[in-house]
């Protein structure tokens, strides 16, 4: 740990200058009106004991990261995927900062039962005392009316789950003092990154209808998976500074990088970078590739492919522009 924090930590706008992004940007003209949506949210379930804390969580500005990705979104569509991506930050924030965190089985029986509300389609009142549920239980409602159909919702669960497990699978390593392979590390990442989700809700924001068959055709799939992973590791790209200071050093690639390969962080950022650039080289590749699928069934997958593209757009826009979630308060160089 005090070798890499010897290292010079390189700042994220120049971060994002080498990153390789081809995409066009974009934003939706409801984003000013999504992060009040958000804010009144916050307040209205109560998140926050603390002024401080609702301070920092306004300063990620998660709205916005949705604002740039999903363009094309109407006002209550927007709500419904900004309201999902808060949840996400506070149960991100949950896991990392919280008691909860440090025992991954009680964090584990707490994904269980936010898993088992998704499945029974429960309503909560403000009279349950559990925020988090409440408000998960309140998207849920919202997010059925707009899917109502029951394999999609399914799909949905599992995705939540697969980030939930990833969760729990960091909070265990945590705990017992385990540092993961890159495979195992890179195999959890997929998930750990909730993009998957993310992308499912696509389908109501920009009015997407494909078989399922299709999303899995191997090229579709692989382009989705690289969407997943450039968020993931771009991510990792921009919070390992913070996460030097909170001697997170086992569940981020570029200082996992540092530590199995004995190299400084300097070389290991410059291989995350190469790494997620030709990414985006692949996506493109895979773009040329897809096939004809049918008159009415094309149209929605080039929505889909406009979608992952503007994810990984997104995201790096929301990080440059509005965030200030990567942004190390206490002089760490």
């Amino acid at each position: 740990m005090k070798v890499i924090q010897q290292h010079k930590i390189e700042p994220v706008s120049e971060v994002i200058k080498k990153l390789y992004i081809p995409f066009g940007f974009q934003e939706c003209k409801f984003g000013i009106d999504a992060e009040k949506h958000i804010n009144d949210k916050v307040r209205y379930f109560g998140f926050f004991d603390n002024t401080e804390y609702e301070q920092k969580f306004r300063s990620y500005r998660c709205s916005w990261l949705v604002a740039y990705s999903c363009p094309n979104a109407g006002k209550e569509e927007l709500f419904i995927l900004s309201d999902y991506n808060a949840l996400l930050f506070l149960l991100d924030d949950l896991c990392d900062t919280s008691e909860i965190g440090l025992d991954y089985t009680k964090l584990s029986h707490r994904f269980d039962y936010l898993v088992q509300l998704l499945i029974d389609r429960t309503t909560l009142s403000r009279d349950a005392q559990d925020p988090i549920a409440e408000y998960l239980c309140e998207i849920w409602g919202r997010i059925r009316e707009y899917q109502p159909e029951i394999e999609w919702q399914e799909r949905f669960i599992d995705r939540t789950k697969e980030y939930f497990d990833s969760c729990v699978w960091e909070a265990r390593n945590r705990q017992l003092r385990t540092i993961p392979s890159r495979e195992e590390y890179i195999r959890n990442r997929h998930f750990s990154g909730a993009v998957y989700p993310l992308l499912d809700l696509g389908d109501i924001t920009e009015k997407i209808n494909i078989p399922i068959e299709i999303k899995n055709h191997p090229i579709l799939r692989e382009m989705t998976d690289i969407t997943s992973m450039h968020i993931a590791l771009c991510n990792d790209l921009f919070s390992y500074g913070k996460e030097i200071l909170q001697e997170e050093v086992h569940h981020n690639l570029v200082l996992h990088t540092v530590q199995q390969d004995q190299v400084t962080v300097e070389d290991a950022v410059n291989q995350v970078i190469e790494r997620v650039n030709g990414m985006v080289e692949r996506f493109l590749d895979l773009k040329k590739e897809l096939p004809v699928f049918g008159s009415n069934i094309d149209q929605d997958v080039s929505k889909f492919v406009d979608l992952l593209q503007s994810w990984i757009r997104g995201h790096i826009d929301w990080v440059g522009e509005k965030s200030q979630r990567y942004i190390i308060t206490n002089g760490a160089n």
